[in-house]
């Protein structure tokens, strides 16, 4: 529950992106090895699931994991504004 809501509000909003992004990771890790372990690999050959949609998200936040949110979240805006103020503060 706390990562596919509160981790997943995080990233949506881009605060504090990578940290958010690792126990996504692992959630889809776990949904895609664990609970859909007996399941095809692609939705083609799937008739009640597959591994799919659970990889894609984890290669998305894995992915985010490695690069951030990027200049445009609210990690990038609000930093720099910190570091200013702790220097001059």
């Amino acid at each position: 529950m706390f990562a596919e809501f509160l981790c997943a509000l995080l990233v949506m909003a881009g605060l504090a992106t990578r940290l958010a992004a690792i126990p996504l990771v692992v959630a889809m890790g776990v949904a895609a090895f664990v609970a859909h372990g007996a399941d095809p690999w692609t939705m083609a050959a799937a008739t009640n699931g597959s591994k799919q949609p659970a990889l894609m998200f984890l290669t998305v936040f894995l992915a985010l994991v490695f690069t951030g949110a990027g200049g445009y979240s609210l990690d990038a805006q609000v930093v720099p504004r910190i570091k200013r103020r702790k220097r001059y503060g």
